[in-house]
This record gives C-alpha cells, sequence and structure tokens, in this order.
C-alpha cells in the first residue's frame, strides 16, 4: 500500500514501484522458485524432494570418513566434486545467511580467518567456493545448502512482462487515503535433471566425511 500523496507524484510513484515494489515481488517469486509446494497456483518448489537429489552420507559416497576436521567449506567441496563425477559442473550455491555468516567466521590454525584459492567471501552476502558462487539466501534452511549446475538442472519460464493494477476502491483505503497496487508476473519451474543438484545438510554432512 502507498499514500494518495505518493500516488499523485508521478516520479517517486514509478520509483517507489521499480524499487521497492520490484524488491518485493523479486522476494516472493524466489520464495516460490525454492519452496513452492507444488499445488496449484504455487509452483514446484526446486527444493521438492521431487525436483532434486540429496547429499549421499553413505558409504558409497568416494569421500565418506576421509575428512579430517570436516568443516563446512569440505561440505561444499565434496558436493562439488560429486557433480563433477556425474558429468555436472555445479555454478551455483545457496546457503541460509546465518550459515554465511559462519563461513565468513571459519579460521585456519592459525587464527586467521580463512581465505585462500579455494574459498573467499567476495560480498555481504556472496562468497566463492572452488570458482563456484555462494549466495545467502532466507528460502535455505539454517543447517542446509543447495548446489546445482544450474544450465542443465532447470529453466525458469516467465509467460509475459510485469503487470501492476492499482487501486483505491474500498472504503477503508479511502477513509485513509490510500491507494493498494499489486505487482505481479508469471512464471514456472521447468525441472531438467535432478540429478544436477545437490540439497545437503551441513551438520550431517561432516559427520559422513570425517575420518573416524
Amino acid at each position: 500500500m502507498a499514500s494518495r500523496e505518493i500516488a499523485d507524484d508521478v516520479a517517486n510513484f514509478e520509483s517507489f514501484v521499480s524499487q521497492r515494489g520490484f524488491q518485493m515481488l523479486v522476494d516472493q517469486m524466489n520464495g516460490q522458485i525454492l519452496l513452492g509446494n507444488g499445488t496449484s497456483p504455487n509452483l514446484s518448489g526446486l527444493l521438492l524432494s521431487a525436483n532434486r537429489t540429496a547429499f549421499d552420507y553413505t558409504a558409497s559416497n568416494p569421500y565418506y570418513q576421509t575428512v579430517d576436521s570436516a568443516n563446512e567449506i569440505d561440505c561444499l567441496t565434496v558436493a562439488i566434486n560429486n557433480l563433477l563425477i556425474l558429468g555436472y559442473s555445479a555454478d551455483l550455491i545457496l546457503v541460509n545467511p546465518a550459515q554465511f555468516g559462519k563461513l565468513s567466521l571459519l579460521k585456519d590454525s592459525t587464527g586467521e580467518y580463512l581465505k585462500n584459492d579455494n574459498f573467499r567471501i567476495v560480498a555481504s552476502n556472496q562468497a566463492v567456493v572452488n570458482g563456484v558462487n555462494v549466495y545467502a539466501s532466507n528460502k535455505v534452511s539454517d543447517d542446509a545448502f543447495y548446489i546445482a549446475d544450474s544450465s542443465k538442472a532447470f529453466g525458469l519460464v516467465r509467460k509475459g512482462g510485469l503487470n501492476l493494477r492499482v487501486t483505491s476502491e474500498g472504503q477503508d483505503l479511502f477513509k485513509k487515503n490510500l491507494i493498494m497496487m499489486e505487482l505481479s508476473a508469471r512464471i514456472s519451474t521447468l525441472v531438467l535433471r535432478k540429478e544436477a543438484t545437490i540439497l545437503g545438510d551441513f551438520s550431517d554432512a561432516k559427520t559422513a566425511l570425517e575420518t573416524p
């Protein structure tokens, strides 16, 4: 919602819609793309069990019980290599913002913050692990990580452009001198190869990778 004063100021209104409105729409779209339950009108989210592959915590994983003092970077590196073994090149990693904060606080044996050719923080919500971009997303649960070869795993289809509807109808809106805006877009997810993705839990992955 916005006040009529904002709506009457065309320049500010357009700025409000293009910035705040678009940000809110993108957040809703991201939620649907990842977490949609598949029941119309919701999307079939990429994190649904039918649309992704679980991290292998068993002895069939080539890296099972092979890592000393396994940490979160090890988990991501192993998942990247697991995809590589299958012929996929990971280009996207998503983690929860709280978990991203933990990554940024990792230190080496000398107490220095971890930073090397395999791992570096490049922005407040972005890091790079083995050349793969890692992004913080509040759509991912705290202990989880999602890795994909996005060019082969899924596609996003947008039908038409953005639609904006503005109304001042309704007694409550009239009394409060407000208008209501609805910004919408039509998109759908297309799962191509779920084996080109991995969803795992850091705590379970570290336990599986740790040398006995």
